[in-house]
């Protein structure tokens, strides 16, 4: 998840520097795979056994979540890109409708 992230932010910054609105659309997919992949580590977090302690469990429940907001806060960026070179917004759009 994390380096998934890094990757977003590097994008996000060469979208502003490049003015692209592609690299800003690839943020916007990256960030459904992020999502996926948060659903998935709280899937296989919960049906887990191990024997951590409840606290250790709910704090990495939290991160992950805290993770996922990031990549949201990266979406965001990549809504300014977006608005910054094509003069359009795609804010609150279905995600489908974002990929001409």
């Amino acid at each position: 998840m994390l380096t998934l992230i890094e990757h977003m932010l590097e994008e996000a910054y060469r979208g502003f520097k490049d003015r692209s609105a592609e690299r800003a659309r690839a943020i916007l997919k990256s960030d459904s795979e992020l999502d996926k992949l948060r659903s998935q580590f709280f899937r296989e977090h919960l049906k887990s056994r191990t024997r951590t302690s409840l606290e250790d469990r709910v704090a990495v429940l939290l991160i992950a979540q805290a993770l996922e907001r990031a990549s949201d806060h990266c979406t965001n960026l990549a809504e300014v890109v977006i608005h910054l070179v094509e003069h359009r917004s795609v804010r609150h759009m279905p995600k489908r409708r974002v990929d001409p």
